[in-house]
């Protein structure tokens, strides 16, 4: 049993790790999204000569010019007026919607952190805290997925209502890129880590008398014939094998 407990607090603390790294990568990388648009037209012919590629993440921005350099520029504020609006580009207005999703991110990169060092105290030192860690972790996953639902949301307003974006050979597209796809495998983790914590914490506390510190009036469901003083306790009895 012993083992057994070892080699699921290796799981648990591995699996927090990978969150960890996985996830502090994706945030700080700037491949979230790929975007295409016209950048040179022919007026004779409306046909599009050249495009302009960009990747961005959450605070950055890299486009490739028509000098075929890549120059990268911090994501400023949102513009909220028409006329800021009609002065950019579609990658600048994608770039600004999805920095304003980036506070999901966040929140949950700050809670896998916490629940991480947690988690790491409570298997050296060996208490409860174990469930507190893994209910975070449980949080954070969920937090950070709904950031990535309101990043696909904001990406989808931006592009989805362009003329250019809607015919049959669209002038204008995106593409999520790694680090968005490294974020929706950090929720797994998150999510995973969070299970094999709380099924090491009842593993821990296994025993009745464990049970009865745990769930409040347990106690009481047991016939009073077979009651023991708190003295004694239920040390043979264990709920989980």
């Amino acid at each position: 049993m012993g083992s057994k407990r070892r080699r699921l607090s290796l799981l648990t603390l591995t699996l927090a790790s990978m969150t960890v790294v996985t996830l502090s990568i994706s945030l700080s990388t700037d491949f979230w999204i790929y975007v295409k648009e016209p950048l040179v037209i022919d007026p004779k012919t409306e046909m599009v000569v050249e495009y302009r590629f960009s990747r961005m993440g959450l605070w950055r921005k890299c486009s490739l010019g028509q000098n075929k350099t890549a120059y990268c520029q911090r994501i400023v504020n949102r513009e909220q007026h028409v006329v800021g609006r009609l002065n950019k580009t579609v990658g600048d207005l994608v770039a600004e919607s999805v920095n304003s999703t980036c506070a999901f991110a966040v929140v949950s990169l700050v809670l896998v952190v916490f629940s991480a060092i947690i988690g790491l105290l409570s298997n050296v030192r060996y208490d409860s805290y174990i469930l507190l860690s893994s209910i975070l972790f449980v949080i954070s996953g969920l937090t950070l997925v709904a950031g990535l639902i309101m990043f696909i949301s904001a990406v989808n307003d931006e592009v989805s209502h362009l003329p250019a974006a809607n015919q049959q050979h669209p002038t204008i597209t995106y593409s999520f890129a790694w680090s968005f796809f490294l974020a929706g495998f950090s929720f797994f983790l998150a999510e995973g880590t969070g299970v094999a914590g709380i099924y090491l914490f009842f593993r821990r506390n296994s025993s009745l008398d464990d049970m009865i510190q745990i769930i409040p009036g347990l106690e009481e469901k047991i016939p009073p014939e077979q009651r023991k003083p708190k003295n004694v306790g239920y040390p043979n009895f264990n709920i989980i094998s």
